[in-house]
């Protein structure tokens, strides 16, 4: 078992941003901001398709702006792409989940480092407003100092949240062993769920849960497995989803709205590399690329009961980052080309935002509720 491969995921993101804004990922955000003015960047915001289409609700976004990584919201009634949140100087956010029945977004969040210390990144979850007024409140910290956190998922009455925690292990020669956890909310003990398991997606109904997972063995040909836990069933057991032998490598799991499907990204061709910057960025860090997130990648899917998995699309994008809208017709999703949104069998594809910067994740929030 290699652990510290799967922390690569988390930096990835924000390194993939960091390259593709053309600025060093070793150089903190530039800029000062207020909290409430993210900085500007070259955009195309195909307004009247937006419109034209017939879409409701509001997509919540995380864009990496030169240097700086600040949420965003675009409404899909009116094509209005404005800012929430924008960090101060030396913050960070890396993920985010929105909640309309919680009425907050959830962030992995770092506040900017005291002067004179560096920035360790992604420290804990933060919770802000439902329209991103105000400034971050602290949800959950990391007992133990290093430990990182991301990919925040709230359940469908906001009633807890789970998400990824990157337990940092000194026994295991220093590497950093993902976990998924899950927080009540608004308070209550926080619990671990699944070792070696990351990007945590909730079915409609709350419970199931569907995550990669890594196979055990200390073999280099340990593998990601597509994994479904029963969160309604106390003490299941978690069940692989087969996918099929043109599947090696993948992430980003999500269910269908019917809970019939598992949707994933994944590259076309195993053997593909990875993108130099990125690879080159990792191996800077002392990480181990994850293949599936900075390779050229399509839409796949998959039954809950398993496979073979069909590819939905041949858009060969990385930094993919999915979800359906309330009504289930659609699904959007970001990459590091721009936001788009599809129909579920992978037909009628098209750009809504065409801009490079996006990454972590994407959510749609109904029409009426932020």
């Amino acid at each position: 078992m290699k652990p510290l491969r799967l922390i690569s995921v988390l930096y990835l993101a924000v390194l993939a941003a960091a390259v593709i804004s053309g600025c060093s990922a070793a150089t903190p955000p530039t800029g000062e901001t207020d909290g409430s003015n993210p900085p500007s960047g070259e955009i195309s915001i195909s307004a009247e398709r937006i419109r034209g289409l017939g879409l409701e609700g509001t997509l919540v976004l995380i864009r990496f702006v030169n240097g700086t990584p600040a949420l965003f919201s675009l409404d899909l009634q009116t094509a209005e792409f404005a800012p929430l949140f924008a960090p101060p100087r030396g913050a960070w956010i890396t993920a985010a989940s929105a909640s309309a029945a919680a009425g907050k977004i959830a962030m992995a969040y770092s506040p900017a480092p005291a002067e004179g210390q560096s920035q360790r990144g992604f420290t804990g979850i933060s919770l802000l407003p439902l329209d991103g007024g105000g400034q971050p409140e602290e949800f959950i910290r990391a007992v133990e100092e290093e430990a990182l956190f991301s990919f925040p998922e709230w359940t469908p009455d906001g009633s807890a949240l789970y998400f990824n925690r990157f337990q940092f292990s000194s026994e295991a020669s220093g590497v950093y062993t993902p976990v998924i956890g899950r927080q009540p909310y608004p308070e209550g003990d926080e619990a671990d769920l699944v070792e070696f398991g990351q990007w945590p997606r909730l079915s409609w109904d709350g419970r199931l849960m569907v995550y990669i997972g890594i196979a055990s063995g200390e073999s280099e040909g340990a593998s990601e497995l597509l994994e479904v836990l029963n969160l309604a069933e106390e003490g299941a057991a978690p069940v692989s989803v087969p996918v099929g032998p043109e599947v090696e490598v993948l992430d980003v799991p999500m269910f269908s709205p019917d809970g019939e499907m598992i949707y994933f990204s994944a590259p076309a061709s195993p053997a593909e590399e990875p993108q130099s910057g990125l690879s080159m960025a990792a191996d800077w860090l002392g990480f181990s690329a994850a293949r599936a997130h900075d390779v050229p990648s399509d839409w796949w899917r998959v039954p809950v009961g398993g496979g073979p998995a069909a590819r939905l699309t041949t858009v060969g994008d990385t930094g993919m980052y999915g979800e359906f809208s309330p009504d289930g017709r659609h699904l959007a999703y970001i990459s590091n080309r721009g936001v788009f949104v599809m129909e579920p069998d992978g037909s009628n594809l098209l750009p809504l935002i065409e801009a490079e910067g996006f990454f972590g994740t994407i959510d749609w929030v109904a029409a009426g509720q932020q």
